[in-house]
């Protein structure tokens, strides 16, 4: 029996400012990563590009009870 690795609950947020297709003002923006090397790999390529990245911050996956109703409810 195989015993699979514990997930992590951590994720990290890239914030940068984007002009929306059909908008005249960019606004917050924000990419998910789930290890922060990929997001560190992603800022750097869009500090290069020049765009205007704002931070990055690590977050925490909650537990809901709301959350687990709803996606319990369609598996039984």
């Amino acid at each position: 029996m195989a015993i699979r690795p514990k997930l992590s609950n951590k994720y990290y947020v890239v914030s940068y400012m984007h002009t929306l297709y059909g908008h005249d003002q960019p606004s917050l923006q924000h990419a998910v990563y789930f290890q922060l090397q990929s997001a560190q790999e992603a800022m750097m390529k869009m500090i290069r590009r020049g765009q205007d990245v704002v931070g990055m911050e690590e977050r925490k996956l909650e537990v809901s009870p709301q959350i687990l109703t709803i996606h319990r409810k369609g598996t039984l």
